[in-house]
């Protein structure tokens, strides 16, 4: 399955996989994502 990502969803799961790989956790969970989108500036979340 072919799937496009704006940037600004790139930069929020990549920053969800290394908050997640940080923690120590073996798998992004959907915390890790809701917290780098709602960290990001003029996002929609």
């Amino acid at each position: 399955m072919d799937t496009n990502y704006t940037t600004r969803s790139q930069e929020a799961i990549s920053g969800a996989m290394q908050a997640a790989a940080a923690a120590g956790n073996p798998q992004v969970d959907t915390a890790h994502l809701l917290n780098e989108l709602l960290g990001q500036e003029d996002g929609v979340a």
